[in-house]
């Protein structure tokens, strides 16, 4: 059966599962750019928190799953929590990430005066106006 549809909308829909997948990315569905769509790395940060830290991290404090698990491994002094590979400008936070850390998802951002959110967030919108965020090793959904 043939059904008519708006070419916009093919050419959409076709542009964003050749260039985009979506993966399941801390409890949200996201979109990601596709590996073929990278740049060359040009460097790499790990976070890493001291234990003390991770456990009052609002994000994990609220996970009594995610706390047990670190009681239950008692010679962990710290906590890999992420390694970015990066190319370009040094990225600031990303939109969603910025809104989430003001409402409450970090102890530091609760202290950020009115002019420091309104400059992360200029740096945010004009930085995630020109770079994405490229899925790795994540298991595409759908």
């Amino acid at each position: 059966m043939w059904v008519r549809r708006n070419p916009l909308e093919w050419l959409e829909s076709t542009f964003l599962r050749l260039f985009y997948i979506k993966h399941l990315y801390r409890g949200q569905v996201k979109l990601f750019l596709s590996r073929q769509q990278a740049v060359p790395v040009e460097s790499v940060a790990a976070v890493v928190y001291t234990r003390e830290a991770y456990l009052s991290d609002p994000d994990v404090a609220s996970k009594a799953e995610e706390v047990a698990r670190l009681y239950s491994i008692p010679e962990a002094t710290h906590v890999l929590v992420a390694v970015l590979a990066s190319a370009g400008p040094r990225s600031p936070l990303s939109p969603g990430r910025l809104v989430h850390n003001l409402a409450g998802g970090n102890k530091e951002a609760m202290e950020w005066s009115a002019d420091e959110i309104r400059e992360k967030a200029k740096e945010s919108s004009s930085y995630y106006g020109e770079w994405g965020t490229v899925a790795d090793c994540f298991t595409p959904l759908g």
